[in-house]
Formats: C-alpha cells, sequence, structure tokens
C-alpha cells in the first residue's frame, strides 16, 4: 500500500470507488505473520453433510475475488484438529473446504486439486506411514493436519462440511486463516475490458486491446468498445464473449463451402463449434468479427462471406488484386473485420465464396468478440 509503513485497518475497494460493490476493511500486515480465526468444533452427527460451517467475511465473495485477480499472491491457512476422526478413511472423505463456488476440496495445502493430501505428506512425516494426512491415521490420540492454500483459483474458502462422528470420544475441529494477499499481478495492460477495469479505466468508449495474436512485429492489437456496465443482479462485470479458430493448411475449405476449423485459441466451446465452424451468438448485441489469411494467386478477387442462420450476412473479407502482376499478387496478407448486430441465438459461420489462400503463414484464423 503506497505511502503506509505502520501495519492497522484500511478502506480497499477492489472494484474501484463508486461502483460494484462497496469497500471494506482490511488488515495490512507490513511485518509478518498471520492468526488463525478460533476453531469451530464440529458436534456429533454421523450422515454426509450433517454439518457445514460457512465463513462470513466482511465483503462479498465477488469482491475477494476482485481482490485476488489484483494480487501477485494469495493464501489461505486451514488446520484440522481430531481424535478417531479421520478426513478420509476407506474411501470415503468425510472432512472437505469449500472453495469459492462452494465446491467440496480434499486436499488440505497447496494446489493439489483432487487428490486427498496434508502438508505431512510433503515430507513424508504422517504419525502412520501409509496414509496422507495425520488424521487419518484414526487413533485416540490429538492429531493435527494444517496447511496453506495456495491454488487462487479456488480461495477465498468459503466453508466447511464434515461427518463421521457417532460417539463422544470422537472429536474434530476446524479453523482458518484470513485470505493474505500481497504484491501486485502483472496483468497484460488492455487483454480486455474486465483487465482494464480492473486497472482503472471506467469511462465508456473505444479501447485498444491485446487481440491474443504474435507476430514478427510483435503483439497485435485490435479495437473493442467497453461500457464498463456492471451486471444488473452480480454488480461485475459481463463476461467477456470473445473467440478466436484455427485452420491449418490440410483442413482448409474448398470455394463455396462453410469452413470449419481444428483448434479453438481461445473462447468457449458452448458457444463455438469448431466441427462446423458454427458460432452460436449467446448475447444480442454488436459483435465485430476479424479473418486473417494470405492469397496464393493472382485470381482477381478473394472473398469470404459470413452467413447468419444459413443467409449472408455480408462479405467479411474481399480482396481485390486486379491488376496485379503474379508475383504482386502473390502471399499478400489481408486481416479485415466487419461489425454486425445480431440476436441471442443466432447461427454464425464462414463461407470461403472465392479465390486462393495459403495458411503457412500463421493459419486461418477468424476471430470474434462482443462488444456492446
Amino acid at each position: 500500500m503506497s505511502g503506509f509503513s505502520n501495519s492497522g485497518y484500511f478502506q480497499i475497494d477492489p472494484d474501484g470507488d463508486a461502483f460494484g460493490e462497496p469497500p471494506f476493511s482490511v488488515f495490512c500486515d507490513f511485518a509478518s505473520g498471520q492468526d488463525s480465526q478460533e476453531a469451530t468444533t464440529v458436534p456429533l452427527c454421523n450422515e454426509p453433510d450433517c454439518f457445514r460451517h460457512n465463513i462470513t467475511y466482511p465483503t462479498s465473495i465477488q469482491q475477494l475475488i476482485n481482490l485476488i485477480d489484483l494480487s501477485l499472491s494469495c493464501t489461505q491457512y486451514i488446520q484440522f484438529d481430531c481424535i478417531l476422526a479421520p478426513l478420509s478413511d476407506d474411501g470415503k472423505n468425510y472432512g472437505t473446504w469449500l472453495d469459492r463456488e462452494g465446491e467440496k476440496q480434499i486436499y488440505f495445502y497447496g494446489s493439489h486439486y483432487g487428490e486427498q493430501v496434508c502438508s505431512c505428506n510433503e515430507d513424508s512425516s504422517c504419525v502412520d506411514s501409509h496414509e496422507t494426512c495425520n488424521c487419518n491415521a484414526n487413533d485416540n490420540f490429538p492429531y493435527q493436519d494444517e496447511g496453506t492454500i495456495t491454488n487462487m483459483t479456488a480461495l477465498p474458502i468459503t466453508g466447511f462440511t464434515y461427518y463421521g462422528l457417532e460417539y463422544i470420544d470422537e472429536v474434530a475441529m476446524m479453523s482458518f486463516g484470513p485470505l493474505v494477499c500481497s504484491g501486485q499481478a502483472n496483468l497484460h495492460k488492455g487483454d480486455s475490458c474486465h483487465d482494464l477495469w480492473l486497472q482503472g479505466e471506467r469511462i465508456a468508449g473505444y479501447y485498444q486491446v491485446y487481440s491474443g495474436l504474435e507476430t514478427n512485429e510483435g503483439p497485435q492489437f485490435q479495437t473493442v468498445y467497453c461500457d464498463f456496465n456492471p451486471r444488473e443482479s452480480q454488480n461485475e462485470l459481463s463476461p467477456v464473449i470473445k473467440f478466436e479458430a484455427y485452420s491449418p493448411n490440410d483442413n482448409f475449405a474448398k470455394e463455396d463451402t462453410y469452413q470449419t476449423f481444428t483448434s479453438l485459441v481461445y473462447g468457449s466451446s458452448s458457444y463455438f463449434d469448431i466441427s462446423t465452424g458454427t458460432f452460436t451468438v449467446p448475447k444480442s448485441g454488436k459483435y465485430q468479427f476479424w479473418l486473417e489469411a494470405v492469397t496464393i494467386s493472382s485470381q482477381y478477387y478473394v472473398t469470404f462471406v459470413l452467413h447468419r442462420n444459413g443467409e449472408s450476412l455480408g462479405m467479411i473479407v474481399a480482396v481485390d488484386l486486379k491488376g496485379m502482376t503474379i508475383t504482386d499478387a502473390t502471399n499478400i496478407a489481408y486481416t479485415y473485420s466487419r461489425t454486425w448486430t445480431l440476436t441471442a441465438g443466432d447461427k454464425i459461420r464462414l463461407y470461403y465464396d472465392y479465390g486462393d489462400v495459403t495458411t503457412s503463414w500463421n493459419g486461418l484464423r477468424f476471430r470474434g468478440e462482443f462488444l456492446f
């Protein structure tokens, strides 16, 4: 925190001043150390999910996620104390912590998604060498498993569940430390409207953002419209809708056919099907599309047409090579873009109309993005 050196409570607002969620107080430790919260004792209960403890934070989970997105590192301490109360036994996971989405997690240190492990397993110091956690020894003796969760995509921890306690001599207690974040994330300036928002931009308008492409000339940028309007119900930015589909030379379409693709460089398969080359519009609004390829002949025209629901929407590329020599017209690189207003559910496909192109230079790339 710029200008401060003494530890104490400060107001922060990760999603921006006067926007979205209200600011909240955090303790900034400019020295070292962290304290765990008071332990929560699990009552006797023996049915799955019979006990669930939810963690309360001084702000919304979304604000904490905003803080994590802005931070270089975030961690959270977790501790489980037990007597005859295993975290896992005979294939059953009795104890789980809940991630930011409320999903159950069974690892108790680091970032070991899907593995039932504790920190003692890291240095082979578990009391039972056949187990991955101390408490899994399931002895009539007090044990403890503790560790620091480092998976920033799972944090913050939102709760804890446990079951399997049937007798009075079985004891299970869980405690958590605060979410500890430090440093500033190395955000690629202008990767998306969301990144611009996190870096303080608030005025709606057209911005240059990174396209995801790298050439011999360096990173390539594109112009997009950012409205910076929060979602009506969740007070967060609208999800980014953008894609890039790629096709190598051996998958290139013939004239008068639809282009299919072999890979989705970025975007979601929920709205782009590479096997048919179909983009299903997920949200009504204005979209911009780009096509990048290279000519290989002196034919007069190279044309690609965008189809909506099987009908021509308009040409996205129309390269006029008339008057050029064969040498001049060969290997002409072109990147064209067009903008259309579309309706949710529209089916958009790229139709190869006429001409010769090569994909030996950076492949054939078809990109699209929701603007506003």
